[in-house]
């Protein structure tokens, strides 16, 4: 007769379930680390392009006209918009990473106080899990 003793199978299924999660873990592991690296990639490549004249232009074209419209109104600050109603694709996050921080490192050169700032108006309802009006962006100070 068979002299070696059967596991219980409890304790077969407990292995099983714990061998599922582990596999389950390490798949995780490897598409955040893929995620990382694929956002690492695209901030290193925008940050590459602001700093090579970029940002000049993207100051020039984009945030000094809601500078002086500030200005004209008589306010000492507004928010420079980064992101809105965009969703979350990390391209996008890393370009607006990657703006923020050789923004922030612009504007303080060019005499600017600033601050991050993100603004969530009502959401319209229903299906829609973004709200109306989302805005991710430096707020100015001068």
């Amino acid at each position: 007769m068979n002299s070696e003793k059967k596991k219980p199978y409890a304790e077969v299924a407990r292995e099983r379930m714990e061998k599922t999660l582990e596999n389950k873990r390490l798949e995780e592991a490897e598409q955040l680390a893929q995620a990382k690296a694929a956002f690492a990639c695209e901030y290193e490549k925008e940050k590459t392009k602001l700093e090579n004249g970029g940002m000049q232009q993207l100051f020039e074209e984009e945030w000094m006209p809601l500078i002086d419209g500030a200005a004209g109104r008589g306010e000492r600050e507004t928010v420079l918009v980064l992101q809105r109603n965009q969703g979350k694709s990390s391209s996008l996050w890393a370009q607006n990473r990657a703006r923020y921080d050789v923004g922030v490192v612009f504007l303080k050169q060019e005499g600017f106080c600033t601050e991050f700032k993100e603004r969530f108006s009502e959401g319209t309802g229903g299906d829609d899990s973004y709200p109306a009006e989302t805005s991710v962006g430096i707020e100015v100070r001068w």
